[in-house]
């Protein structure tokens, strides 16, 4: 018998399964075929069909797709393929995903729920690849997509200040 807490975990899956799992894998392996689904005027059905789909393939309690919302925005002159998910309620779900391509591949950032020991926050994380989950620990003042994506900038700053040195 599951307790409470257990069941509240299982209703969220949908949001984790698909901003963790679902998005990235078919990110990093059908790329470009990912980016012009999510770039075309039917983004917004794509993803919530996907969403729908997850939901049926998953055997997952069904959640609704409610504020799921692509956007192509700009960083830096890079095009950024932004998500916003369903408000999310726990560690670790995610308020946005972000896509962008760097150099010959792409990258998945997320803005996700995260607890500093004192209170609920957001913080920058990443999927790569691989697969690996990474959570860079810089905190995000607000769960805005303004925010997010100066995080990202802040953080591809960083790493282009190591490669240099």
């Amino acid at each position: 018998m599951s307790t409470e807490h257990e069941q509240l975990a299982e209703n969220r899956r949908l949001h984790y399964v698909m901003s963790y799992h679902v998005i990235p894998e078919k990110l990093f392996t059908e790329g470009q075929i990912l980016m012009e689904r999510l770039k075309s005027v039917m983004a917004n059905e794509y993803l919530k069909d996907l969403w729908r789909n997850t939901y049926v393939d998953e055997r997952l309690s069904f959640m609704g797709s409610g504020e799921l919302k692509v956007e192509v925005l700009s960083l830096k002159e890079k095009e950024v393929i932004c998500i916003a998910f369903p408000k999310p309620e726990r560690v670790p779900e995610s308020h946005f995903a972000a896509i962008l391509k760097q150099d010959d591949h792409y990258r998945y950032f997320t803005l996700e729920v995260f607890y500093n020991f004192k209170e609920l926050t957001q913080v920058l994380g990443e999927i790569t690849i691989s697969g690996q989950h990474r959570t860079y620990g810089i905190e995000v003042p607000e769960a805005t997509k303004e925010d997010f994506l100066k995080a990202i900038e802040n953080r591809l700053e960083l790493e282009g200040r190591k490669s240099t040195n």
